[in-house]
């Protein structure tokens, strides 16, 4: 396995945070990918399924949109793969594509119907290419012209999700409410339009996914202090196996590449785990 990442253009990253270009010279990959956040994906070379643990069973060849993740999917490849990607930001949902996050949520979809119909085009033109640098500048250029404004609203309460968010321990959900000064229906609302769940799931899920990132790859005793956001050790226990795959101590020693290349702390952006 070999996977390199790109950034946006300055013009580009307030809706995409990476790029990135991942090749498998395998006959058949097959993998558990966690719950994650949303991604544009362009199957290269390749081409499977995913089957979400909600029991969905989707496509994952030619080009195709997974949105944000509340379960983990297992996915399974005919290879050789080579598979190009963006790593998507709240505001993508809006300010790229005219649909709810929700719409996609724990499902991975053709996205033509809501995207430019010259995406099979930039789909032809990014096999052409060698380098990610190369697909990252095209991909930016497409992008670009798909771009419409979000409501000022929608922002002000995308920030400051992400501020509620980055405290650790997350606070509940009546603090964010108070912060944005409107309804709990309101900002689920918009939560749910963004990032793909209501407040309360956002918050199981990144508690889950932080504390995963500070386990995987390690060896020897969990300390308690993980525990603390928990009512207690098996709570935690079940709360990561539920968001990964994974328990504590399979991150510990069976992580598969993907998800130790995702959770390792040196790549998993903890105060800001949405991207």
């Amino acid at each position: 396995m070999d996977i390199s990442f790109a950034k946006p253009s300055p013009a580009i990253a307030s809706f995409v945070s990476d790029y990135f270009l991942t090749r498998y010279d395998f006959p058949l990959i097959e993998d558990v990918e966690r719950a994650d956040v949303g991604y544009l994906r362009f199957m290269l070379k390749g081409g499977g399924i995913y089957k979400f643990a909600n029991g969905t069973r989707d496509r994952g060849d030619a080009v195709h949109l997974l949105g944000p993740s509340t379960v983990i999917a297992h996915c399974t490849v005919q290879g050789p793969m080579l598979l190009f990607g963006a790593v998507l930001l709240p505001e993508f949902w809006g300010g790229i594509i005219d649909a709810d996050a929700t719409e996609f949520a724990n499902r991975s979809l053709d996205p033509a119907p809501f995207l430019s119909p010259d995406l099979p085009h930039l789909f032809e033109q990014l096999k052409q290419l060698d380098t990610i640098e190369e697909m990252a500048r095209l991909a930016d250029a497409w992008l670009l012209r798909q771009v419409k404004p979000v409501p000022s609203q929608h922002l002000d309460v995308i920030a400051k999700i992400g501020e509620w968010l980055r405290c650790s321990p997350i606070p509940p959900p009546d603090r964010l409410y108070a912060e944005t000064g409107q309804s709990d229906r309101q900002v689920a609302r918009i939560a749910n339009r963004h990032f793909g769940a209501p407040p309360r799931m956002l918050a199981r899920k990144y508690r889950a996914l932080r504390t995963a990132s500070r386990i995987v790859g390690t060896r020897g005793l969990i300390p308690d202090e993980l525990t603390h956001e928990y009512s207690d050790r098996a709570h935690m226990n079940r709360e990561i196996k539920f968001f990964t795959g994974m328990t504590p101590k399979q991150l510990q020693v069976n992580a598969n590449p993907i998800l130790l290349a995702t959770l390792h702390p040196d790549n998993f952006r903890a105060g800001e785990p949405w991207k």
